[in-house]
């Protein structure tokens, strides 16, 4: 391997109100939910609906209301609209294990679907750490298409075969990578899925791992 490439939301940066505002806000409603029940349930929603490069209020009322139902919880308006109001500032954090990164020379990349200001989001969240970015929104294919990973590359100028990558999708990340040729691996630091051979319960883990497949 000569490339470490990386899926960014949720794999290297995440937003960490986001689990604790809906479950405060639906105990306030009378619906009483842990925050690893939601967690795991705002996640596995998170597969199945298809996520724009850029977001809007509709998305969310669309998205949310599925997370609710999946719970259970009938999506009214007065729900929609708190979690719409309370979740939309949420500023995005960067995980602890993302410390790992320093621990490896190969250059990094970064495969995201996801629109122009991730670059400066990383910039300001991991100003010491250089990437080089294939973004859907500039490549003009998400990861749903599997050829996204290959149009990826070719953006960069490199060869997927030299490439090991790793996000938190079974289907975006591992499949559709797979697909294409490219070693990847599943981020599962919450152990979502404990079946999936390929995943690795923390950054220090995988970049352990990569480091071990530099050729």
């Amino acid at each position: 391997m000569r490339y470490i490439a990386f899926d960014a939301a949720n794999t290297l940066i995440h937003k960490p109100q986001v689990y604790e505002i809906w479950v405060n806000i639906l105990n306030a409603n009378g619906y009483a939910i842990k925050l690893p029940e939601l967690r795991y349930t705002h996640h596995i929603v998170s597969e199945l609906i298809h996520f724009p490069d850029r977001t809007s209020q509709d998305f969310y009322a669309h998205f949310n209301a599925k997370v609710l139902l999946s719970l259970g919880i009938m999506p009214t308006e007065e729900l929609l609209s708190a979690l719409f109001q309370q979740l939309t500032y949420s500023p995005w954090e960067v995980f602890a294990d993302v410390k790992a990164l320093k621990s490896t020379n190969l250059p990094l990349l970064i495969f995201s679907n996801f629109n122009s200001s991730l670059v400066s989001i990383l910039e300001t969240l991991l100003p010491n750490i250089h990437f080089q970015y294939a973004i859907s929104e500039k490549i003009g294919l998400q990861k749903q298409n599997v050829n996204f990973y290959k149009n990826a590359c070719k953006s960069l100028n490199i060869d997927v075969q030299d490439v090991i990558y790793i996000g938190d999708s079974p289907l975006l990340d591992v499949h559709h990578a797979r697909l294409c040729g490219i070693q990847s691996y599943l981020i599962d630091r919450y152990t979502h899925y404990p079946l999936n051979p390929y995943r690795f319960s923390s950054m220090y883990e995988f970049i352990e791992f990569a480091n071990s497949c530099q050729s």
